[in-house]
Order: C-alpha cells, then sequence, then structure tokens
C-alpha cells in the first residue's frame, strides 16, 4: 500500500535511505522539512501488509508538474516491484491531476534506475556536470498524457 509518510515512519525510512545512500543520505530534519515545512514537499512510503516500511518516495507538486527528490527501496526487497509500483503510483496520480509532466535527478552511473526510468518513458533531458559532487547526474523527465 502507498501512503503519506508519518513522523512515526522515520526510522524505518532512514534505514532505507542510509542503505540507500551512505554519507549522502538525507537526515531525519531533511525528511521533517519536506513533511511540514516544504509547501511543494510530499513524501509517500510502501507499506507491506504486515506493517514493514520497504520503501519511499519524495516529491515536490507544483501546479504543473512534479519533481522526484528521492526513490529508495530496502536493498532486501530490490527487484521484487516496489519502485515500479511507487512510479506507476505517481504516474498516474499526475495523468489524473494537473501536472503535465514529471522530472527527476539520477547518478550518471546509476544504470539500473536509469533503466527503471526509461522503461517508464522518462528520457535524458540534460546532463548535469558535477551534480553530484564529483559525479555527473541527468535530468531525466517524461510527459503526462490525459
Amino acid at each position: 500500500m502507498i501512503r503519506a509518510m508519518e513522523e512515526t515512519d522515520l526510522p524505518e525510512v532512514l534505514e532505507i535511505e542510509n542503505e540507500s545512500f551512505g554519507k549522502e543520505a538525507w537526515t531525519a530534519h531533511d525528511f521533517l522539512y519536506e513533511m511540514n515545512e516544504n509547501p511543494f514537499g510530499r513524501m509517500v512510503v510502501y507499506e507491506e501488509e504486515n506493517g514493514e516500511i520497504t520503501g519511499y518516495m519524495g516529491y515536490w507538486d507544483y501546479d504543473d508538474r512534479a519533481e522526484i527528490t528521492n526513490l529508495a527501496v530496502r536493498n532486501d526487497k530490490r527487484r521484487k516491484g516496489i519502485a515500479s509500483r511507487l512510479l506507476t503510483w505517481m504516474t498516474e496520480l499526475g495523468a489524473d491531476g494537473d501536472w503535465e509532466n514529471i522530472t527527476l535527478e539520477v547518478r550518471e552511473k546509476n544504470e539500473r534506475a536509469i533503466a527503471l526510468y526509461r522503461k517508464f518513458g522518462f528520457e535524458i533531458l540534460a546532463r548535469k556536470r558535477n551534480y553530484y559532487g564529483a559525479e555527473d547526474g541527468y535530468l531525466m523527465g517524461r510527459k503526462l498524457e490525459r
């Protein structure tokens, strides 16, 4: 089930964040800011039937577009369709709403993520030099059909 992230989800979300992003992981403060202070920020979790949080996604909801800020799945639950379910939910939400497109940034060397995003219709729009410190990133996007 995909639902809005709650503050009580943070211990599980931070565990996933840290195992996914290491020293570049967001802090509890970052998540709380997105949930409670950023007027555009939205955070959702993927919750299993047993109540375990196995993935999450953050995005900024602008009037005419959305930008995915982060997406991660627990290491031992990867390649089980959780990220695909989150992206499907996101594109369906956008197609039913006012968004014209969805964008995101991804590391140039993250071939698995790039392949997943391409599967969902995202295209590389631009290279972002040194976006991740010394590593380049890509701006990817997809138009939504209504």
